[in-house]
C-alpha cells in the first residue's frame, strides 16, 4: 500500500499547485500593447516551484531584441529587503543584532540631533521612523550623485530632521545608504560585494547585478523609458532615457540591483522558504525570517483613491524590515513596490497560499504593474476577476483629462 500512497500524496501535491491564471501570457501582452509598455517580465513561484518566468516586449523602443527570462531590469526599491536580507547574513553570524547602535559599528556616524545618534539602531534604519522627512536627502545621490558612499553617510548630519525620533512614519533612503555602510565596516566588503557574494550566489541568482558596472557590461538588460515631454510628467509620447541618470552608487543598497525574471523567481522562492535553500541549507535562519517580516511601524491607511478602487483598501498596513506587510481582503501579504528614472516593479508574497509574484516594467506606466498585480491577488485567492489594470487605465485617463 506504501508505494499508492505515496504517489496519491504526489498527486495531490501537483494538484495544489493554482498555476496563473488561463492566458496570462496573451493577457500581458495585450495590455503591455495598450498602454505602450515597451517591455517587462513576470515570474510566478507557488509551493516552491517556479510556475512563470518570462519576458514580454523590447530591451529598448523601436528595436528588435527581446526581454527574455534572463533580461535584467533595475528593481528600484524592491532590493531594500535584500539589504535585509545581507543583515540578517551577519546576525545569524554574531556580528551584529538587529537592536544594536549604529555606532558601535559604524565610527563616525551621526545625526543631526545627537540623542538620535546615540539612539538609533540597525532596525531603525530599515523601518523609516528616524524623524527625517519624506525623501530627506535622496538629492545627495539624484541624479547622477558623485559622492561615495561613505562622505554621503558624513554628510547626514546637516539633515534636520521633521519630526521627533520613531514617533511616525516617512519613507527615505539614506539610512538603506548607512546600513550598506555598515555592512562594509562590518565585514570589510563593499555592500556591492558582500551582496552578490551573501545573497545572490548562494541564492542562485547569478545573472543579477549590485553595482552598474556590470549592468552595463550585460548585453541582455532593459533600458529605461518614460513620458516626459509634457508639463506632467507621464504624459505625451514614450522615448528612451539616458540609463545613467539613476540613484547614485551610494543609495544602492537602496535600490540598486538588477534582476532577471530567472532570478527574482529564486528570491521568492528564498523568502516563502524562510531563508531555505533547494539543497536544504539556510541562507538566512527561520529566526532572522521571523524579524524580517514582522511589522514595527503602523502606516496610516489611507482613503481609496475612487469609488473603484474602495475594495482594495486595507484594514491594516506596516512596515518591517524593507517590506511592508498588510491586509488584501483579509489576507495577510508581504510585498514592496519599487521604481528608478524609467522602471517600476512590485513584488508581492501570499504566505497563507506560499505564492508570490513580481512584475517588472522598462518604463513607468504604472497602471500595468498595480493592475496585474491585484489581479494575481484576485486569482491566488479565489476572488472573481475585477478588471483592474482596465479600471487603473480608466482613472489615469480621468485624472489627465480633468488636468490631474
Amino acid at each position: 500500500m506504501k508505494p499508492i500512497v505515496v504517489l496519491m500524496l504526489s498527486l495531490l501535491s501537483l494538484a495544489s499547485l493554482a498555476a496563473p491564471p488561463a492566458e496570462f501570457d496573451s493577457r500581458v501582452e495585450s495590455l503591455r500593447t495598450r498602454i505602450g509598455v515597451p517591455g517587462m517580465a513576470v515570474s510566478i513561484v507557488e509551493n516552491g516551484q517556479t510556475t512563470l518566468a518570462r519576458g514580454y516586449g523590447v530591451l529598448k523602443q523601436g528595436e528588435a531584441t527581446r526581454v527574455d527570462a534572463d533580461t535584467i531590469f533595475p528593481t528600484g526599491s524592491t532590493g531594500k529587503a535584500v539589504t535585509a536580507a545581507a543583515l540578517a547574513t551577519l546576525v545569524d553570524a554574531g556580528k551584529i543584532g538587529w537592536d544594536d547602535k549604529v555606532i558601535e559599528h559604524l565610527p563616525g556616524f551621526q545625526m543631526y540631533d545627537p540623542w538620535v545618534t546615540r539612539e538609533i539602531t540597525i532596525r531603525d534604519l530599515l523601518v523609516h521612523r528616524s524623524g527625517l522627512g519624506l525623501g530627506a536627502g535622496d538629492l545627495l545621490f539624484v541624479p547622477r550623485g558623485s559622492l561615495s558612499r561613505a562622505e554621503s553617510v558624513k554628510r547626514l548630519r546637516y539633515i534636520k530632521p521633521k519630526t521627533s525620533f520613531r514617533s511616525g512614519y516617512a519613507y527615505d533612503n539614506v539610512l538603506y545608504m548607512v546600513a550598506g555602510q555598515l555592512i562594509e565596516e562590518v565585514t570589510g566588503q563593499t555592500w556591492e560585494d558582500y551582496v552578490r557574494e551573501h545573497v545572490f550566489l548562494p541564492a542562485g541568482m547569478t545573472v543579477s547585478t549590485s553595482d552598474n558596472d556590470r549592468r552595463f557590461a550585460t548585453a541582455n538588460r532593459a533600458y529605461p523609458h518614460a513620458r516626459t515631454t509634457e508639463k506632467v510628467r507621464g504624459v505625451g509620447p514614450l522615448h528612451m532615457l539616458d540609463e545613467r541618470d539613476e540613484l547614485g552608487r551610494a543609495a544602492a543598497p537602496a535600490g540598486g540591483l538588477a534582476v532577471s525574471a530567472n532570478d527574482m523567481s529564486k528570491w521568492l522562492a528564498l523568502q516563502l522558504a524562510h531563508g531555505k535553500l533547494p539543497d536544504g541549507k539556510a541562507l538566512f535562519s527561520e529566526a532572522a525570517h521571523a524579524e524580517m517580516w514582522k511589522p514595527v511601524v503602523i502606516l496610516p491607511v489611507s482613503p481609496p483613491r475612487s469609488e473603484a478602487f474602495k475594495s482594495l483598501q486595507p484594514m491594516f498596513q506596516t512596515y518591517a524590515l524593507g517590506w511592508g506587510v498588510q491586509d488584501y481582503r483579509g489576507t495577510k501579504i508581504v510585498s514592496h513596490s519599487g521604481a528608478v528614472l524609467g522602471f517600476q516593479t512590485i513584488v508581492t508574497l501570499i504566505p497563507e497560499k506560499n505564492v508570490g509574484f513580481s512584475v517588472v516594467i522598462n518604463s513607468e506606466d504604472g497602471e500595468i504593474l498595480l493592475g496585474l498585480m491585484y489581479e494575481l491577488l484576485d486569482h491566488y485567492l479565489g476572488l472573481p476577476a475585477s478588471g483592474w489594470p482596465e479600471k487603473y487605465i480608466t482613472y489615469k485617463q480621468e485624472r489627465l483629462a480633468g488636468g490631474v
